[in-house]
């Protein structure tokens, strides 16, 4: 058939419902196939290039609903439904169902050729059929998909697909994945040998691996990951065979790890899991490269050696030895039958126990219980408990108790008690409170404000002690060169040497009272400008005289009687208060002091300053004021500065004859 279109039919009740033999650019489309005999729609050879498209079609209750005889058929079905279900929200299980109905290059049995795709990039594998024949139709990336059962062939993969065995298992005699090769997990594989992964494995589901039937090994020599961190989780169960990784999630983290095998064996690289559960007959070896955990380390085996960090909690259960550094956010938890070697670090609780016990511990409370010996350096927040047959090292704690049955050679410090007690103590205690017993001897350098000491032997405590208890059942004690017999309680502690009386502080002088601002000085007035003269108005001119007449010459008068001289007045006293006078002034005596150097001359017609010089200024000091007094009867210059001109030359030459009289020791 060439270039047909089958479409909107309805096939139903017949052998076979339709045959195409050699489709060319065929589409069938939109039919129904149901009821068939033998098969709904068979398709055979013929064609040069066979193409044909199925869609839309639904298959119902055939026999088989298709069937391919050619080799050179790769033909999509995944856009019909089969039963009344679309094959595209099928799940896994129920596309295997419908797998068992396709007869196609899969099939082991029949004529049967060439591949029909029910989902894109997959390929589906019943157990009637082989998981090889299905890897070879599957192309690079692709998922197989296999049916839970007992699969007589062993896998050797070298070819990037991903293998999803059924939940309920599939067995198969041996999987191995060589090198350059990186492989898919999910579901769950029984093989009863050993199972090799040379090359890298994804985890795309939840994967069970179990070689328990023939103790099989499993061994992850490449890479380990998850597809979504924290998500994917492993289960192995190898039974005495040992399980290796290499790295496993590094890239991405693994979901939680469970394994039972006869040993574990990560020290060749990087651990990262959700979480971790580990049983094994013989050792376990985390690495030093670290076992990371998101959550709790749980860890059973003879032997334990590596570096763990984990959010959660850690316990490590070993029938031998723990060798190994923790750091968790959690409680840790450490128990060996022969000696634990550890340091440890976490906000939370610390239990250790073995026949020896020793590294370093931070935590909130510890508690050590060694069989023999306990050799650690413990600093906790809270209370720290120690017990062994000999104990060493340094513990610090809220509160510290160390029992030992034999030998004590510490430091011990507490914030509030601490008790020792053994055969033999030396110790070093800083505490509040301290007990300290021995059954032979005691030697204590201390620092505490009370102890009380018993010892069947010899003791000696020496350093800053309080108050002191030797015990009833003691020896005498030496303390600090003083020798206290048993039952006796003695207060050490130095009288306090009282504090000086503080010298009474001087009371605060009263700070002065701020001084009033002085009342700011009225500013004088200021002195109103002199009205302008006026201007004087012009003269008019004279008008021409006559000329006068010639007057008769005079006669001659007779020559008048000369005036008598008048007498000399007396020089004035200054002191008698009579004034001294030209005629038009008066320099009068004042009682007030003149302060300043510039007088007023008054008269009733005009008002003028009179500037004075240095000689002036002291006759004002003696005590006299010049009036001056203008006569109006006397003629005026036409201009002030005119008068005063003439009145200074006028009171210059009064002013050298009144000085040389008034300082003349005889007229005084």
């Amino acid at each position: 058939a060439t270039g047909a279109t089958i479409q909107n039919n309805d096939f139903d009740g017949n052998f076979v419902g339709m045959s195409l033999d050699g489709p060319e650019s065929i589409s069938v489309i939109g039919n129904t196939f149901s009821n068939s005999g033998f098969e709904g729609l068979g398709i055979g050879p013929g064609a040069d290039i066979p193409t044909a498209v199925i869609r839309d079609n639904a298959f119902i209750n055939n026999t088989t609903h298709a069937g391919l005889y050619d080799q050179n058929l790769w033909l999509d079905f995944s856009d019909n439904s089969f039963d009344l279900t679309d094959a595209n929200i099928m799940s896994n299980s129920q596309l295997l169902a419908v797998e068992r109905k396709i007869g196609h290059g899969v099939d082991s049995s029949g004529s049967y050729a060439g591949f029909a795709s029910l989902k894109n990039n997959h390929v589906f594998v019943t157990a009637d059929n082989s998981i090889i024949t299905g890897l070879s139709f599957a192309s690079q990336g692709d998922t197989v998909v296999i049916e839970s059962g007992i699969y007589a062939e062993t896998l050797d993969l070298s070819r990037n697909v991903n293998l999803s065995f059924a939940l309920a298992g599939v067995t198969v005699d041996g999987l191995s994945v060589q090198d350059n090769t990186s492989i898919g997990l999910a579901g769950r594989v029984n093989v009863s040998t050993d199972i090799s992964f040379v090359g890298d494995a994804v985890l795309i589901g939840d994967t069970v691996i179990d070689t328990s039937a023939g103790n099989g090994a499993v061994n992850f020599s490449g890479e380990l990951d998850g597809t979504t961190s924290g998500s994917q989780d492993l289960t192995i169960d190898a039974g005495t065979g040992t399980v290796t990784f290499f790295n496993a999630g590094q890239a991405v983290t693994l979901g939680d790890v469970t394994i039972d095998a006869g040993s574990f064996d990560a020290s060749a690289g990087t651990t990262a899991v959700a979480s971790i559960s580990l049983n094994t007959s013989g050792d376990a070896n985390v690495g030093e490269n670290t076992l990371n955990s998101l959550f709790a380390v749980v860890l059973n085996a003879r032997n334990i050696l590596g570096r763990i960090i984990s959010q959660g909690s850690v316990a490590l259960d070993a029938t031998d030895s723990i060798n190994a550094s923790v750091v968790a956010q959690e409680s840790v938890s450490l128990s060996a039958v022969n000696s634990v070697t550890s340091d440890v670090v976490t906000p939370n609780d610390v239990t250790i126990g073995g026949a020896n016990v020793s590294g370093t511990i931070e935590g909130r409370a510890v508690q050590v219980a060694a069989s023999q010996s306990a050799t650690m350096n413990v600093e906790a927040d809270g209370a720290v408990d120690v017990s062994a047959t000999d104990v060493q090292g340094s513990y610090s704690g809220n509160s510290v108790t160390v029992d030992a049955t034999d030998q004590v050679d510490a430091t011990v410090s507490a914030v509030d008690t601490v008790a020792i007690s053994g055969d033999s103590v030396n110790a070093v205690v800083s505490a509040a409170s301290a007990t300290v017993t021995a059954n032979v001897a005691l030697t204590v350098e201390a620092d505490v404000e009370e102890i009380t000491v018993s010892s069947e032997g010899t003791a000696e405590v020496t350093g800053d002690v309080g108050v002191i208890t030797v015990g009833d059942d003691s020896e005498p004690v030496t303390v600090n060169d003083d020798t206290l017999e048993p039952g006796e309680t003695v207060d050490t502690t130095p009288a306090p040497v009282p504090a000086p009386e503080p010298e009474p502080e001087p009371e605060p002088e009263p700070e002065p009272e701020p001084e009033p601002e002085p009342e700011p000085e009225p500013e004088p007035e200021p002195e109103p400008e002199p009205e302008p003269e006026p201007e004087p108005e012009p003269e008019p001119e004279p008008e021409p005289e006559p000329e006068p007449e010639p007057e008769p010459e005079p006669e001659p008068e007779p020559e008048p009687e000369p005036e008598p001289e008048p007498e000399p007045e007396p020089a004035p006293d200054p002191g008698s208060g009579s004034a001294i006078s030209d005629g038009n002034s008066v320099l009068a005596p004042e009682n007030s002091i003149a302060t300043s150097s510039r007088q007023e001359a008054t008269s009733s017609g005009a008002r003028n300053r009179i500037y004075a010089n240095d000689s002036t200024t002291e006759v004002f000091e003696s005590g006299y004021r010049l009036d001056v007094q203008i006569d109006p009867s006397t003629p005026q210059p036409s201009t002030p500065s005119r008068y005063l001109d003439g009145l200074q030359t006028w009171f210059d030459d009064f002013w050298s004859i009144f000085k040389s009289d008034t300082k003349d020791p005889e007229n005084n």
